[in-house]
């Protein structure tokens, strides 16, 4: 335990007029002593001493400004002094001013001794008046227990009395001059002929006037005379105990306006009558009006009034945002009749709106019938009648269609409650807490979320396309992404379980992506190496491939829709935060999308490889022109191969529904000009190889006798006049094949004139 700081030392204050020990008006004799043990706390006698001279020095200062300042007064003083000095001495020495002294005393004594009496008078003038009050009191009282008596009929002599207004009997007994002997003139005269609830209500006035003078005397003084009355003020409260019973059955058999006002009248004496009469009013209200209903709204049917669990228009939008047909819900039977239920137990609160309004005006919180006596009841039934279905999790769909009917329920139960005070008192209810800590939200969402990862394995694991995308397994994706906001699945409590779940299904999605592999070699067995025809297997992988592309554009940019449209107004709500929790989801999708980017530079080298070298392979056909266009005539026609050239470009294209088609054009374009560059650049390198192998051929005849050079050179321009026309035959091909595709193909590429050019030397 640390210890505790050593307080400073209190210093005495510094010496002035204003210290105690030194003012003649608190301090009229001097006490050295106690001036000296005052000042010795934290000083020594030599700081003493100092003080006491520095003191000095200042009472001498003011005392000679004192004299400066009233020096003619002192000086008009002593003049006087010594004028009347003589006359002072003289009256000092008369016997009168003595005998005077005396008598002044003895008359001041007088005076006391009077003041004493007339004050001890006062006194006991107060307390007779106080006496008379009180007796005043009690004969009020007893007036209003005859009073009582002869209106509730206990008395022989009994007449009815008529009482004061309702409102105005309190104010009338407090009024009362109790010192008046016409004070029974506050007490309302009697009259004859009233009804049996105006007999009641001028007896809760009396009652409460009663009550209100019992408050008022003092118990112990008065114990006589209650321990007297104590037997006829039970009789009186009994009568009338029996009597408030008696006006609320009356008021079950009037009409509705009549019967407010008669029910009203009877809770108020309960009130009045304590918690016995309020537990034996409330337990009739029970018995008459909350168990009949409740029973009534378990086994008939009200008319319909809740909306169904599912709204339409929801799977509608759905749709239209991921482009996928879902199950449209069906309410199941079981909730069905459990919304029959609710509507009849709505019909029933409804039917009992004004038994509410008429004790939540009278008695508020004390007498909260339709949370206390209606919901508790109601409450009470639900869980005996339906709860072992109602809260089943092992039927989702149900489950999630009971829990979006109760909770309309009960939001129109609110709205049925007589004040804003019962709607609060129902929210906190331990019935509405308990009903809603019943939902096993973590059991229905686990059971979801392992039908929706074996329903997405299980479609990955099959291949193909269907009507929505190239490869199947995006609209796997697309549905598992959605589903667990999908109406039959999301509650506002799972938000962000459901939120994970999506974001788990997109890095499944990634990690499906990173497993796609192509093989250069598949499909080459089945075709001839001098073929530039792709086999089925062949242009199947590339459209593939290009599909892959297309479809994680598209489903990108949907599954964005779906998290702007869809998810976020379910995940943020109305909450403060939306703006800043917006941001953070969309980094979030940032992070586990912009696959396109990843898997473009993978799949344009798949592509150009495959088409670049079946492209290519006609090309063989160049080096053995020369050979075969120096024995016969050259003619107009291209040889067959240069027509070879651009077929697998064409099979790729193909129809309206390739997948090539749906790429970007800045994509496609590049694809095309890097596989014409190419091409074209082994159609030049062949070129030049026919080139040189004429001239050494040429070099080479001219040295063998009995060949003519003319022949020789013949044969050769044979050869170069083919190769012109080939080439001039792939321009037009490949300028068809821009207008054909739309694409901005162009002959100026550097590899274009580089053949052109290798011609030329031809």
């Amino acid at each position: 335990m640390a210890e505790e700081p050593i307080p400073a030392l209190a210093m005495p204050p510094p010496l002035g007029p204003g210290l105690p020990l030194l003012s003649p008006a608190a301090q009229p004799c001097f006490d050295v002593d106690v001036f000296l043990c005052s000042r010795t706390v934290g000083q020594d006698v030599h700081i003493i001493v100092k003080e006491l001279r520095a003191y000095k020095h200042t009472i001498q200062e003011n005392l000679v400004q004192v004299i400066n300042e009233k020096y003619r007064d002192f000086v008009s003083l002593l003049s006087m002094l010594q004028r009347e000095a003589g006359d002072i001495h003289s009256m000092r020495d008369k016997d009168g001013l003595q005998d005077v002294q005396a008598s002044l005393g003895s008359l001041r004594d007088t005076l006391g001794r009077v003041e004493a009496d007339m004050v001890s008078l006062v006194q006991e003038e107060e307390r007779i008046i106080r006496e008379k009050q009180y007796l005043h009191m009690l004969l009020d009282m007893e007036r209003m227990v005859q009073k009582l008596s002869s209106l509730l009929g206990l008395g022989s002599e009994a007449e009815p009395v008529e009482p004061p207004t309702y409102r105005g009997v309190m104010s009338q007994v407090a009024q009362c001059d109790f010192d008046d002997p016409d004070a029974d003139e506050c007490i309302p005269e009697e009259s004859h002929g009233l009804t049996h609830a105006q007999r009641m209500a001028n007896a809760k006035q009396f009652y409460a006037a009663l009550q209100h003078l019992l408050a008022s005397i003092d118990k112990d003084k008065a114990s006589t005379y209650l321990v007297q009355l104590e037997p006829v003020l039970k009789d009186i409260y009994h009568r009338l105990l029996h009597d408030t019973m008696r006006l609320y059955d009356q008021s079950l058999h009037e009409p509705v306006e009549e019967s407010c006002h008669t029910l009203s009248l009877a809770l108020d004496l309960s009130l009045e009558l304590g918690e016995v009469a309020v537990n034996a009013i409330l337990d009739r209200i029970s018995a008459q009006h909350i168990e009949p209903h409740v029973k009534s709204g378990f086994e008939t049917q009200g008319p319909p009034h809740l909306p169904l669990p599912w709204d339409p228009a929801e799977a509608e939008r759905v749709e239209a945002l991921t482009h996928l047909a879902w199950d449209k819900p069906v309410v199941p039977p079981a909730t069905l009749q459990l919304r029959t239920t609710y509507d009849a137990l709505l019909h029933q609160t409804r039917s009992l709106s004004h038994l509410f309004q008429v004790t939540e005006k009278v008695g508020g919180d004390m007498l909260d019938v339709f949370n206390d006596l209606w919901w508790q009841r109601v409450a009470t039934s639900l869980e005996k009648v339906c709860g072992s279905q109602l809260f089943f999790v092992g039927k989702a769909d149900e489950f999630c269609s009971n829990y979006y009917l109760t909770q309309a329920f009960l939001r129109e139960l609110k709205a049925l409650a007589p004040t804003p005070r019962a709607a609060e008192a129902f929210e906190r209810h331990a019935k509405t807490i308990a009903l809603q800590r019943r939902w096993a939200f973590s059991a229905f969402f686990q059971l979801r979320a392992r039908d929706i990862i074996t329903s997405l394995e299980q479609g990955l694991e099959t291949s193909g396309q269907d009507e929505h995308f190239y490869h199947a397994a995006f609209s796997h994706f697309m549905h598992a992404f959605t589903a667990p906001w999908y109406m039959t699945r999301h509650f506002a409590a799972l938000s962000a379980r459901e939120w994970r779940l999506s974001l788990h299904v997109l890095s499944r999605y990634r990690t499906w992506l990173d497993a796609h592999t192509w093989s250069e070699s598949h499909g080459e067995t089945t075709a001839r190496a001098e073929d530039s025809t792709l086999s089925d297997d062949e242009l199947q992988e590339l459209h593939r491939a290009m599909g892959l592309l297309v479809d994680i554009r598209v489903f990108e940019d949907r599954v964005r829709c779906v998290q702007r449209d869809y998810i976020l107004p379910k995940l943020l709500g109305d909450t403060d935060r939306a703006h800043a929790l917006c941001d953070s989801l969309n980094e979030a999708m940032d992070v586990s999308l912009h696959a396109y980017d990843a898997m473009q530079p993978r799949i344009t080298q798949f592509v150009l490889n495959k088409l670049s070298k079946k492209c290519a392979e006609p090309l063989r056909h160049v080096r053995a022109s020369h050979a075969q266009y120096r024995t016969r005539l050259p003619t107009d026609a291209p040889s067959a191969f240069v027509e070879q050239i651009l077929r697998p470009l064409h099979q790729v294209w193909g129809s309206d529904e390739a997948p090539i088609r749906q790429l970007p054009t800045e994509l496609v374009t590049s694809w095309m000009n890097h596989i014409l560059d190419g091409t074209l650049a082994r159609y030049s390198s062949a070129v030049d190889t026919i080139t040189r192998n004429l001239e050494s051929l040429r070099r080479l005849k001219r040295g063998t006798l009995g060949l003519a050079a003319d022949d020789a050179a013949t044969a050769d321009q044979a050869v170069y006049l083919q190769l012109a026309t080939d080439i001039e035959a792939l321009a037009a091909h490949i300028e068809a094949w821009a207008d054909k595709t739309g694409l901005p193909l162009t002959l100026s590429s550097p590899a274009w004139k580089a053949l052109r050019e290798a011609a030329r030397r031809t």
